[in-house]
């Protein structure tokens, strides 16, 4: 069961990347509509977004697990991530999962985000983010608003 971002780790040092885990819905068929700032995020592959320097990174997934079991599971501790904040929240007049996670990685302190909402009775679509702590004021808002935004277009 997924049970927060979909970035589990990022390495520092020169060669800087993101990790992504895999989505358990085959979203290749999937079209997203959603608010991207790409002067911020360039689309690297559907529906994952990287920075430039590739420090930063977003993605959009629809995942085979329903709001409910998500709900259940909601601010359960990971290894290696100090969970900041979980909670309900409303965006746009939509509920959904807001995860904060914060991950130590080699003197860095990397921000992990993740809002969650329902689609349909048995899937959700997850917005998730991570980035250096340092540049929250940049992209902590550039996700929340996709998030707020983002749909799955048939």
């Amino acid at each position: 069961m997924v049970l927060m971002s979909c970035m589990t780790s990022v390495t520092f040092g020169q060669e800087t990347e993101v990790e992504w885990v895999e989505e358990t819905t085959d979203t290749k068929e999937v079209e997203w509509d959603i608010d991207v700032d790409n002067s911020v995020f360039k689309e690297y592959k559907k529906g994952h977004y990287m920075s430039e320097d590739k420090k930063s990174g977003m993605s959009v997934v629809l995942r085979d697990v329903s709001y409910k079991e998500m709900k259940a599971f909601h601010g359960t501790a990971m290894g290696g991530f100090d969970l900041i904040e979980a909670k309900e929240i409303e965006l746009n007049g939509n509920p959904f999962l807001f995860s904060k996670v914060e991950q130590n990685r080699g003197g860095y302190i990397y921000e992990i985000v993740s809002f969650i909402r329902a689609y349909g009775d048995d899937r959700v679509v997850e917005i998730g983010g991570a980035y250096d702590k340092e540049k929250s004021d940049i992209y902590f808002n550039i996700i929340k608003k996709a998030a707020a935004s983002a749909k799955v277009n048939k």
